[in-house]
């Protein structure tokens, strides 16, 4: 087993010592030490930090080869101690199946007589900043070196290395029982977690990163850092650097995907307008600074974890910027584009719908990643059939809108073209069984206007439920380039207007439909792929200036509630109904 170290000359403080006095309270008191034996009676050592206490239990991380014995199976049979009750052994638990790709883990001591450290749920104010750290600061290392419990050297420990995944701290023993000791600064403020040594050097996760896997791992935290002080440091951090406080700082680095500069923008609280924007830039290679960001991230985990902590922190995941032919696109296009899956993945899961925005109108591609985006990353090179199919899952999970095909053929079918296949090839796609998406009759709240809500403030839920579900012409009527349009589902938000898929099926551009609507609900506009019509206007031109025939054009309609009908272009009047007959 791999241990972490301390320095060779170790003390024991006592409450008094100058050392301590500037803290609030002992800073130790977040580390406990655990024994554990095995099935001979053998015991070891470890240390762990307490990340969160409740009425129920505490929360403890620690290295996750501290809970595995020889054979690699999780200990059952182990105690943990508290620095208020050293005397005193806790029974524990290993937490099953932790994912991680580090060497961590969680274990929980029922809450029963244990010691209140972190005020029973009241968050702690005791978090560190590790990713300003500068080589040669000194550290502490407290955990249980040699049998020794909470005991730290004499002297601080300098930081030999730094990277936003790792700390390395220079030592002159090597101790066992470390591993998963706490990491302090000359402030006593954590700022790490041991959990390996070689050579004389300790390795130290980063708090955020131990912060990190205990979110992924689905737990609460209950230690918080103070803003005030890292924001100072970040900020002092980036003047010493002469990086300046501007949108374009910030495209440099995203550009490149310099997770050091980016964490120390993000430590120092910049607004998220300022990173929004900076995405929306265009980068040394012409794209945007968007697409530059996901290209180089792919495959960075670190990069990952800083864009999920900037989304957590309010970065908006429906976020547009303006594409490379579209004048406004949704990020999750690029970061599919990208072929940048665990990016797709933290957008999605950060609140980003599925359907992300397309400025369409006067566009030429007829198959569009607004409309259908599971096809698009069906039909995608750039995924493996593992990425594939983890991200068709998430996308049904978050209310993907497939309609069903029935009913289609001939010409039409082409334009159905992506939700057919989805439908009809992902079966053989083990593990993966896509489904059309319920009607807005049958589940008229999904999550993604339920996100869009909380967005916008606008309630697209209720508008989505209070809208026709039909638009149809009544036999002998006179039509403007449909018969009978159903909608299907609510797709986005976007300045004020939502966005829904429809379906037609009777009328000369057979096909999907993206319907606008009004956040009052009455005014309309329908894009349908379309050849030429009168007043219609030309489409845009392609990459290489030339116009093209067909593109999506919009066609405007007014709802008249106490008519019970719709007006297409101000005179053409079609029937309306509520109940969906798709």
């Amino acid at each position: 087993m791999k241990c972490a170290i301390g320095s060779l000359v170790l003390l024991s403080m006592v409450a008094g010592d100058p050392a301590w006095s500037q803290v609030p309270a002992d800073p130790r008191n977040l580390v406990v030490m655990m024994k554990f034996r095995d099935g001979t009676g053998a015991v070891s050592n470890g240390a762990g930090i307490i990340i969160d206490q409740n009425e129920q239990r505490t929360l403890i991380a620690t290295a996750g080869h501290n809970l595995r014995d020889e054979l690699s199976e999780l200990h059952t049979n182990f105690e943990v101690f508290f620095y208020t009750d050293p005397g005193r052994g806790f029974s524990a638990q290993a937490v099953p199946d932790i994912i991680s790709d580090y060497d961590f883990g969680l274990v929980i001591v029922d809450a029963q007589n244990t010691p209140d450290i972190l005020g029973a749920g009241r968050a702690a104010d005791v978090i560190g900043l590790d990713s300003i750290l500068s080589d040669s600061e000194k550290v502490f290392v407290v955990g249980y070196g040699g049998g020794l419990a909470w005991k730290h050297g004499l002297m601080p420990d300098p930081v030999r290395r730094i990277s936003v995944a790792e700390l390395q701290i220079e030592s002159n023993a090597q101790l066992p029982g470390q591993s998963g000791g706490g990491v302090f600064n000359q402030d006593w403020s954590l700022i790490g977690m041991i959990y390996e040594v070689e050579a004389n050097m300790a390795k130290a996760l980063p708090i955020s990163v131990v912060l990190d896997e205990v979110r992924n791992s689905k737990f609460s935290v209950g230690l918080q850092a103070d803003p005030l002080a890292m924001q100072k440091r970040a900020r002092r951090n980036l003047a010493d650097r002469r990086i300046d406080w501007s949108s374009s700082a910030i495209a440099d680095a995203l550009s490149t995907a310099d997770i050091e500069v980016l964490e120390l923008f993000s430590r120092a609280n910049v607004e998220l307008e300022k990173i929004t924007e900076a995405l929306g830039m265009t980068s040394s290679r012409g794209s945007s600074v968007a697409r530059a960001f996901f290209d180089r991230s792919n495959g960075n985990n670190e990069a990952i974890r800083w864009l999920n902590g900037e989304l957590r922190r309010g970065l908006d995941a429906n976020a547009t910027v303006k594409g490379d032919y579209y004048e406004s696109e949704g990020l999750l296009i690029l970061a599919v584009r990208a072929g940048n899956a665990a990016a797709v993945k933290a957008l999605v899961e950060g609140g980003a719908s599925p359907h992300a925005f397309q400025d369409i109108w006067f566009t030429y591609y007829s198959i569009l990643r607004f409309l259908s985006p599971s096809y698009s990353v069906y039909v995608s090179d750039a995924f493996s059939l593992e990425e594939k199919q983890e991200l068709l899952r998430l996308y049904s999970e978050h209310d993907v809108v497939i309609p069903g095909i029935e009913g289609f053929g001939g010409d039409a079918m082409y334009q159905m073209k992506p939700f057919y296949e989805v439908l009809t090839n992902t079966r053989n796609l083990p593990g993966i069984d896509v489904m059309p998406s319920p009607t807005m009759c049958e589940k008229p709240r999904t999550s993604i206007c339920e996100t869009a809500t909380e967005r916008s403030g606008i309630d697209w839920c209720s508008i989505s439920e209070s809208l026709p579900k039909r638009v149809y012409l009544e036999p002998g009527g006179r039509s403007y380039h449909f018969y009978d349009l159903h909608i299907i589902g609510f797709l986005n938000s976007e300045a004020g207007k939502g966005y829904f898929l429809g379906v037609e099926q009777l009328g000369h551009f057979k096909g999907p439909v993206l319907v606008e609507v009004s956040q009052d609900g009455t005014a309309w506009q329908l894009y349908m792929y379309m050849s030429p019509q009168a007043a219609m206007g030309h489409c845009r031109k392609d990459e290489n200036d030339y116009v093209r025939e067909n593109c999506w054009r919009r066609i405007s309609m007014t709802l008249d509630r106490r008519n019970d009908r719709m007006m297409v272009e101000n005179y053409y009047p079609y029937k309306i109904s509520a109940q969906c007959s798709y």
